[in-house]
């Protein structure tokens, strides 16, 4: 079991934020305006995915290949735009995901190829990020279907025995100006538990590595407040928003007991990193961090003109970072963080100028 809660572990992987971080934006939003472009070819991107999951579909034991044959078999379709009268609520290939196999060997392979950027051009980066884009579809179903799923806001856990050398990561990124104090996974999904315990459980199963601490994520859900979203919608009002990119889904997981929230596409404020006992563990390094999440990674934002398109863009992406400063805000209030809580104060009102002025062009 402890090897299974490794999906609520901290990566060595490198994190992305400034000029990287729009780079990378950038070339998954080209393949998957490609992927929706190419709708009606949906075979053809079966096929290739296929194809690009061969080693995992090798690997795989007679259950295993069972939800790999579902993930191929069953033709996903958005819950509010089905014509074909599709299953919306098998969720295939979302248990697909929280298998321990489709977790390690099939989302395994996507996430690999995005992190390392093994796959350098938006052709072939489209088979992963169409495997993405069908959990991206379950997720919306379940949380459209599902109340318990829905708009989740709440604390998260990520852990693990990190080395020295990943901490002085976050430990540079806090020391950079308020503003800079973020990085991104752009579209790829992680795992975080409800449980504390739970998302160090792997780490304290293991031999402890040399030069090597442990790190805790203590991750902030917030969502859009009501006004907000108001706002966007009264401008554009066929826009679809979501909460997919916090999603519990322990009441579907067959292991309940991990109490596992998905994260998808996260994109987080560093507010806070101290060291702090954690009951029945020890000293552990914390970091906290905050997100949101609302998403209008939609087919509607495809039937938008390019203009009207960059317009919505750029309001919800400030809609959002003004909601977040506001949580950033009350959260270093809450930590004694005084220079902060003034500098989250300021950045909160440049944003909300920056939002009215975006409302009103």
């Amino acid at each position: 079991m402890a090897s299974r809660l490794i999906r609520f572990q901290d990566f060595d992987s490198s994190f992305h934020h400034g000029e990287s971080l729009h780079e990378s934006i950038h070339i998954i939003r080209e393949a998957i305006t490609h992927i929706r472009e190419n709708w009606a070819n949906y075979q053809d991107l079966i096929d290739r995915l296929t194809v690009f999951l061969q080693d995992a579909d090798n690997l795989a034991q007679d259950d295993e290949r069972r939800l790999i044959e579902d993930m191929y078999l069953t033709p996903k379709a958005w819950v509010d735009r089905n014509p074909d009268g599709h299953d919306t609520n098998d969720f295939s290939i979302l248990r697909l995901y929280l298998s321990d196999f489709g977790y390690r060997e099939v989302f395994g392979i996507a996430e690999e190829a995005m992190q390392t950027n093994s796959l350098v051009t938006v052709h072939d980066l489209i088979p992963a990020i169409f495997l993405i884009e069908l959990l991206n579809i379950d997720l919306f179903n379940y949380t459209a279907l599902h109340d318990e799923g829905n708009d989740f806001q709440g604390i998260v856990y990520r852990g693990s025995y990190s080395p020295e050398t990943r901490i002085q990561e976050f430990r540079d990124l806090y020391a950079k100006p308020l503003p800079e104090r973020y990085w991104a996974v752009p579209l790829p999904i992680m795992s975080a538990s409800l449980s504390p315990n739970t998302a160090l459980a792997h780490a304290l199963a293991e031999p402890r590595r040399q030069s090597s601490h442990l790190l805790l994520w203590r991750i902030h859900v917030a969502s859009l407040s009501p006004r907000s979203l108001e706002m966007y919608k009264s401008r554009f009002p066929t826009s679809v928003v979501s909460t997919i990119c916090a999603v519990p889904v322990h009441p579907i997981s067959p292991y309940p007991d991990e109490r596992e929230v998905i994260l998808r596409g996260p994109f987080f404020q560093l507010v806070r990193i101290a060291d702090e006992i954690v009951d029945g563990v020890g000293s552990v390094c914390v970091i906290d961090l905050v997100m949101l999440n609302s998403n209008r990674d939609h087919p509607t934002t495809m039937e938008l003109s390019a203009a009207r398109g960059q317009k919505a863009r750029e309001l919800f992406a400030a809609l959002v970072a003004m909601e977040r400063f506001s949580v950033c805000k009350r959260l270093a209030d809450s930590f004694n963080l005084s220079r902060d809580v003034q500098e989250y104060a300021q950045a909160y009102a440049a944003t909300q100028e920056k939002v009215t002025r975006l409302a009103n062009n």
